[in-house]
């Protein structure tokens, strides 16, 4: 076999190439990197990218919907404490309906939990 045409030994052939643009510091980094883990800009590029998953983003419109909520939640546990704080027969609050209202931002929060971790959007 004429050495042009030979494979490294454990490498599969590459058909398909990937342009990226970088800066001149990104190019550096990149370079540094690979080196210190003795591979090529390429194998290193192929590792990283293949190996590690990339964070996930969170829509800004479901953050806005988490705030509110525990915002809803701190103002009904501000109500709760003022209800335990009173004297017994004084206290002013529909402690049913507090309970609701919890039972519903437990949900809410429940259904909203899972789109936080899934988003992909740009916050």
């Amino acid at each position: 076999m004429a050495e042009s045409t030979k494979k490294a030994r454990g490498t599969r052939p590459r058909s398909t190439r990937i342009d990226v643009w970088v800066t001149q510091e990104e190019r550096e980094t990149i370079g540094e990197r690979a080196a210190q883990a003795n591979l090529s800009a390429s194998a290193y590029l192929r590792t990283v990218g293949l190996t590690y998953p990339v964070p996930k983003m969170i829509n800004r419109d479901t953050l806005d919907e988490f705030v509110r909520l525990s915002r809803e939640l701190n103002e009904v546990g501000g109500l709760l404490k003022a209800w335990l704080d009173e004297r017994p027969g004084q206290a002013n609050v529909d402690v049913p309906s507090l309970m609701r209202s919890l039972n519903r931002i437990k949900s809410e929060m429940k259904n909203i939990a899972p789109q936080l971790l899934n988003e992909r959007e740009a916050v």
